[in-house]
């Protein structure tokens, strides 16, 4: 059984580096916070950076929504290291791709 009421497209990519370093993934979720916090967080720190997301490089005050709408919605993630400086910045794009129908 599919989770969520949109399917959701999302494209990630490290600030300032080309197209190339653009990564996408599909995700069904309720909302734009919960593709954040459910699947994009949990996919750049365990994938990306190797480490568990629970105290470590990452808090709430890190996590920025640029921009949002009914149907796109952009974010900022920043990368944190012991010393508190940044050291790798995200951009993140999420566009509602289709709405689960409700009929079965």
């Amino acid at each position: 059984m599919i989770n969520g009421k949109y399917q959701f497209i999302v494209d990630y990519s490290k600030k300032g580096k080309g197209p190339t370093s653009k990564r996408s993934m599909f995700v069904f979720a309720d909302s734009y916070d919960e593709v954040i916090n459910d699947y994009i967080l949990q996919e750049l720190c365990e994938k990306v950076h190797n480490f568990d997301l629970i105290g470590h490089g990452v808090n709430e005050n890190d996590v920025k929504c640029l921009r949002t709408n009914d149907y796109i919605s952009q974010y900022s993630i920043k990368f944190r290291n012991d010393n508190n400086e940044i050291i790798t910045e995200y951009l993140i794009d999420i566009e509602v791709y289709a709405v689960k129908s409700e009929k079965v």
